[in-house]
């Protein structure tokens, strides 16, 4: 089983770096250090460490992170009804399975590769406005893309297998609707969504005092439960995603003229 995903994983790995998916991949790398840029240039003030942080925490784990998934992960299974390489996939013992965990692992490859570029693009741009919690700020930015890669790569494995006649649409509403404006409502409903225990993560790990935020102040919109408890919330969530994944793929019919 482990050799055939890494079969897979090695061959889509090297799929994945196509021209016109590697540019759109690079403009999302490059899109927070632009905008950090632009900051700088209009910025009369130094920037504080909770606007920094803020910043760097939404725009590459919360969103190159997860574009980088929505690109790699949401259209899995759509394409290879599309590619008429489903029915070979589906006849081969573990077909279906192997082919979602490789899929998977070069999703939350890609999507961890994307979020250590933009972090290493952008972070030089905000260091001379951080002083002393600048490695702090690198270390927690670093263990939140890796978290974001998994976690989302895992939920638009779910929403691609749900949805496989049009995935993006799909994965784009749900970021839209949950990650961009549920996840920040003070409500329990944005317990539902990634970003709410990634952010939660961000001030706990860098000793943040929320009242000093100067966004999402609202102490509502963050977990009060300590950090195990939230990554034991995030594994929840991953595993949960992965099963059901697993269980539709082994359990439903797939035609290629599902796609049309």
């Amino acid at each position: 089983m482990i050799g055939k995903v890494s079969a897979v994983f090695r061959y889509e790995l090297k799929q994945s770096f196509g021209l016109g998916m590697t540019i759109s991949w690079l403009l999302i790398i490059l899109f927070p250090a632009g905008l950090q840029q632009l900051i700088n240039s209009r910025a009369m003030d130094s920037i504080s460490i909770e606007v920094a942080g803020l910043l760097v925490a939404i725009l590459i784990p919360g969103a190159v992170c997860l574009l980088s998934g929505l690109m790699s992960m949401s259209s899995f299974l759509h394409a290879e009804l599309e590619g008429n390489t489903w029915p070979y996939v589906a006849v081969r013992p573990q077909g279906r399975v192997t082919m979602m965990f490789g899929k998977y692992l070069v999703s939350v490859t890609r999507s961890i590769m994307a979020g250590f570029l933009a972090l290493m693009v952008m972070l030089p741009l905000t260091s001379h406005t951080l002083e002393e919690d600048f490695g702090l700020l690198v270390m927690t930015s670093s263990a939140l893309v890796v978290l974001s890669s998994i976690s989302y790569s895992s939920l638009f494995c779910l929403l691609g297998t749900i949805m496989h006649k049009r995935p993006m649409i799909l994965a784009v509403i749900y970021m839209i609707a949950m990650e961009g404006v549920i996840s920040v409502l003070p409500a329990v409903v944005n317990k539902i969504t990634i970003h709410y225990y990634l952010r939660s993560l961000l001030v706990r790990w860098m000793q943040w005092d929320i009242s000093n935020l100067p966004i999402l102040s609202d102490a509502n919109i963050f977990s009060v439960d300590s950090t195990l408890i939230i990554l034991f919330c995030l594994l929840g969530i991953n595993v949960g995603c992965l099963a059901v994944s697993m269980a539709l793929l082994r359990n439903r019919e797939y035609h290629v003229g599902d796609v049309i």
